[in-house]
């Protein structure tokens, strides 16, 4: 046990998820900025269950701090609020805010996903999976792009899988139905929905509306959106990126069959390399009319 304000002074909430609200803090000792989370009840898992899978899913991130990820610099649990985790603070907005107030050009829609990618081989390569990916869960910095809450997804994923086998629980699905693998939504055996494709699939879908201006998934409501995950027809690739180096990309990250998609961010890595690698064209993307910048569509 160690109480957080034993050794943290505790500030103004900077935002909340399905699973927790996080706070600005300032460790005491050293006067350094750090955020703190506390975790938040859901009614879907038992009490204990969810603190359980909570803390997990903490030390997991925590044992597994790599470059490209928030870090995580502490697990701890108070006695009256229960699991918590520090983590370094982050001054900078996240994709899905950059989506929906400014102006974003192909070619750094491009740069911001291989950066992802990097990011993800590097989990991949040693056996780790995100499972919620999407744009709220990427922070562009000024040191970088961070991807948050690598290993606290596992609570996400297993509220997903009650919220999923009952229609009466979808209102609370937690996470975004807009980039959830369609073997997740089928109940997929433990392998499938634990595999780096799924990974593959929500990168594919950001990168989409990074680039055409508008989510692939046009529902608005959760079923909805889990209801065009499982239709047998691919997403529509706009023509204008159908005959450039991404068309290919984007049908095989954004493909709904399992078997048809790249297998994790490793390939996409290599591919990416390959397409960014090709002075000329990037030039040229960056100087065409067919590609203006992307206005904000939200």
């Amino acid at each position: 046990m160690k109480p957080v304000h034993d050794w943290l002074d505790v500030g103004k909430e900077l935002g909340r998820g399905g699973f927790g609200v996080v706070y600005r803090a300032v460790e005491r000792a050293s006067k350094k900025p750090v955020a703190l989370k506390l975790l938040a009840p859901q009614p879907e898992l038992d009490g204990r269950g969810g603190r359980e899978l909570f803390e997990q899913g903490a030390r997991k991130a925590l044992s597994n701090n790599m470059p490209g990820f928030v870090q995580i610099l502490a697990v701890e649990e108070d006695p009256d609020c229960g699991p918590y985790v520090v983590m370094e603070r982050l001054d900078g907005e996240t994709l899905r805010d950059s989506l929906r107030l400014r102006s974003i050009s192909p070619v750094e829609a491009l740069q911001i996903h291989f950066e992802i990618a990097m990011i993800l081989a590097r989990a991949h390569k040693r056996g780790l999976v995100h499972l919620d990916l999407r744009p709220a869960n990427i922070m562009l910095t000024s040191l970088g792009i961070r991807i948050l809450n690598l290993g606290l997804a596992t609570l996400v994923a297993e509220h997903r899988t009650k919220c999923l086998e009952t229609l009466s629980s979808m209102a609370s699905f937690t996470g975004s139905a807009g980039y959830v693998a369609p073997e997740l939504v089928h109940g997929g055996d433990t392998m499938s929905s634990r595999s780096p494709k799924v990974d593959v699939y929500a990168w594919g879908l950001m990168l989409y509306e990074s680039l055409v201006g508008e989510p692939a998934i046009k529902a608005t409501s959760t079923f909805e959106m889990l209801a065009e995950h499982i239709q047998p027809a691919p997403f529509p690739i706009p023509q204008a990126w159908v005959r450039t180096p991404m068309g290919p990309l984007l049908s095989q990250t954004m493909a709904k069959a399992p078997e048809a998609r790249l297998f994790s961010a490793v390939e996409i890595e290599a591919r990416m390399c390959g397409i960014l690698g090709n002075q000329g064209w990037i030039e040229g993307l960056a100087t065409s009319k067919s590609f203006a910048s992307i206005p904000s569509p939200r």
